[in-house]
């Protein structure tokens, strides 16, 4: 889930960076995660109005399965900001 493609599938650009570079998705993952579990607070306790208990074991489940996705969009995100893409010399 978490594993990322060597190359791009349209353009070819390497996607292999330098040792480390990867973690800076972290930087853009964590803020991501703390919005997303705001929301789920919210919905969970404002709107569903659920018990303390189905609370923690919804927000639990919610934080232990989104991890993986949020870091894959984190590391995305991170290439975006360091690889130019030119739509139009890939159509």
């Amino acid at each position: 889930m978490i594993a990322m493609c060597s190359r791009c599938e349209v353009c070819k650009t390497d996607f292999t960076r330098e040792t480390g570079f990867y973690s800076v998705a972290l930087w853009t993952s964590y803020p991501k995660t703390i919005l997303i579990a705001l929301i789920f607070m919210l919905l969970y306790l404002l709107v569903l109005h659920l018990s303390m208990l189905l609370f923690f074991i919804f927000f639990s489940l919610s934080m232990l399965l989104l991890p993986p996705i949020i870091m894959r969009l984190g590391r995305a995100i991170l290439l975006n900001m360091f690889i130019d893409f030119d739509p139009n010399t890939h159509k």
